[in-house]
């Protein structure tokens, strides 16, 4: 396929170089560095690698699968997934963004990550990010084939996503978009067989301690499906952000359906409101496996919980996902969290600093406890979804329905009725002492002290976790049509 032009400012694409745009609703004149290049099929990218076929176009560049080249100009394998920046959208946020995934991605080497192959940036040359292209598709593509997984299945994917978002948060790294669709397959598997899974598109992760904010503080910035309570009231994210979303992934992975639905999407407010009167959402029930259906829900209602401070840590999660491979029920035992909210995980060493000779810088961590200031880029953050299918990558038009910056005003407190309220653990104990022998004597209970109120359904239980052993893409909005 021939290499086509591009007008920077409406995307159009076009075979020659006319001196206006040839959309009428644009009709710009040509740039001063001219109009963009698409490339075609065995073009070589700075001369480093071969253009296989475009896979998709977005709201702020172009994917292409490609081949590194020898020397001799031979293309050498595995296939590459490059990101390239439009010519007039190569700074600003759409830059800080792309730099920021790649530095992310280049400390948080792991198996279950996807892999940065290189990172470009320099003058007279588009930006653009190499990574490995995953055959598999994506977590979407995949239920959406094959329909809902098996409780064990779900787990055995479940557990990969959680083994990399603690890899994640032990470099003071939150994900805060997880997704069906940021999550990849490395190969195509049957829908009994549990895939091999990487985590991709850390383009809006926040990254505690360094770098300027993408977003102003006070913002949403998230899938709303996937979203957890504390985002939707723009208030900081944290290691609990991330598992519930991994939560919500779960949920979808047993039902092929988001775990909650919104009458007004775009409605952050209401959005919020609905949400709230849906989570923790309920697990499909099979009535040939109670113990499996018993345990999925109680994994749903700790990740899920409304409340991040009564959520699971990813390691206890992982313990209780031994209890479902095993189909055994265990009791859990209430655990304390540590300073880095992981039990017996010792914090690691967070990202150095990011910027470097490319002269960007990444998404840094709101500061907690000052007052919300906005921050040089508080535009919103309109962005899409990078899909890897069979026939490559596609980009799927979310415009400003996946993503919103939006300023969200103050908090909104959820006022529980009193028959939700968690039963007071001193109370049971007391009911278990045995009678006195005397049948004429009654057993008096001590008054029991009414404790705060927890969750909207359940009050829910930290277990001690076992010792466990630890064995791209969100890509901006696509263009409106």
């Amino acid at each position: 396929m021939p290499s086509s032009n591009y007008c920077p400012r409406c995307l159009t694409t076009f075979a020659d170089a006319p001196e206006h745009c040839p959309n009428l609703s644009c009709g710009g004149p040509i740039p001063r560095a001219g109009w963009g290049t698409l490339l075609g099929v065995g073009d070589l990218l700075d001369r480093h690698y071969k253009i296989i076929k475009p896979l998709a176009v977005g709201g702020a560049g172009l994917t292409y699968l490609a081949q590194e080249v020898d020397g001799d100009g031979v293309p050498q394998a595995p296939d590459l997934a490059i990101k390239v920046l439009y010519t007039q959208r190569d700074s600003g946020p759409f830059l800080r963004r792309l730099s920021n995934e790649a530095q992310i991605l280049q400390e948080l080497s792991h198996e279950n990550i996807v892999e940065c192959r290189g990172f470009v940036h320099r003058s007279g040359h588009a930006p653009y990010l190499v990574t490995l292209f995953e055959r598999g598709g994506g977590l979407n593509t995949h239920v959406k084939t094959v329909g809902p997984l098996a409780a064990a299945v779900a787990g055995g994917t479940l557990r990969q996503i959680l083994l990399a978002l603690d890899v994640a948060h032990a470099r003071s790294v939150i994900h805060r978009d997880l997704k069906p669709e940021n999550v990849l397959l490395r190969e195509k598997v049957t829908a009994d067989t549990v895939p091999r899974v990487r985590v991709a598109d850390f383009g809006i992760a926040k990254v505690s301690g360094f770098g300027g904010n993408l977003t102003s503080v006070g913002t949403f910035v998230g899938t709303p499906e996937y979203a957890a309570p504390e985002q939707f009231e723009g208030k900081a994210p944290g290691p609990a952000t991330d598992v519930f979303a991994a939560g919500g992934l779960f949920y979808f992975l047993l039902t092929s359906k988001a775990p909650v639905r919104f009458s007004h999407r775009l409605d952050i407010g209401q959005c919020y409101t609905e949400m709230l009167e849906q989570i923790p959402p309920q697990a499909p029930i099979n009535i040939e496996d109670p113990v499996r259906t018993a345990i999925v829900q109680e994994i749903l209602d700790h990740m899920m919980a409304p409340d991040p401070t009564l959520r699971w840590t990813i390691r206890q999660v992982l313990a209780r996902l031994d209890d479902l491979f095993a189909g055994r029920p265990s009791v859990p035992t209430p655990a304390r969290r540590d300073s880095s909210g992981l039990p017996g995980h010792a914090p690691a060493a967070p990202l150095g600093d990011l910027r470097g000779e490319t002269n960007t810088y990444v998404l840094g961590a709101e500061a907690e406890g000052k007052e919300p200031t906005a921050s040089a880029t508080s535009e919103p953050s309109h962005h899409g979804t990078l899909n890897f299918t069979e026939q490559g990558h596609e980009l799927a038009d979310l415009d400003s329905d996946d993503a919103y910056a939006t300023l969200v005003p103050g908090e909104m407190d959820l006022e529980l009725a009193p028959e939700e309220r968690a039963p007071p653990p001193k109370q049971a104990q007391q009911l278990a002492r045995p009678a006195r022998p005397e049948p004429e004597e009654v057993l008096e209970l001590e008054p029991v002290e009414e404790r705060p109120r927890t969750s909207r359904r359940l009050a829910l239980r930290k277990p001690e976790p076992e010792s466990v052993s630890d064995p791209m893409d969100d890509f901006f909005a696509a263009p409106k049509k």
